[in-house]
């Protein structure tokens, strides 16, 4: 075996934390539901639903019972796309910015009211650091 370090090859490329922090700029990683596959799955649920009450409820017309099931299931299936639609809305929120500056591995520098400096996991319990 060689006596070379093994990562000296690596360091060359390696940008420095000062270059890291000039370019290097805060994300915010979206999660967006797939709205398409929301909806179509809240839209087979109300038709499967709507079509089982149609089957299952009197029936007083002389269309038969499959059509009128066929349209209930329309009917619920519409209700069913809007109320999933309402709520992959609701999901698909943009979260905000994270509150602290820095990296994520980087502990927040935080003053208290004493004016000391506090940091770490322990803030909320009045711990200083």
């Amino acid at each position: 075996m060689s006596d070379a370090p093994l990562h000296e090859a690596a360091d060359s490329d390696t940008p420095t934390m000062d270059e890291l922090d000039r370019v290097a700029f805060d994300a915010v990683v979206r999660n967006a539901p797939r709205f398409g596959r929301f909806i179509g799955t809240g839209a087979a649920i109300g038709g499967v639903a709507g079509f089982a009450i149609g089957l299952v409820l009197p029936n007083s017309t002389s269309l038969g019972r499959g059509v009128v099931a066929l349209l209930v299931a329309a009917g619920f299936a519409i209700i069913g796309a809007i109320v999933a639609s309402a709520l992959v809305v609701g999901v698909d929120r943009t979260p905000r910015a994270p509150a602290q500056s820095g990296f994520p591995w980087e502990r927040p520098d935080v003053t208290d009211a004493q004016g000391r400096q506090s940091v770490g996991p322990d803030d909320a319990k009045g711990d200083t650091a």
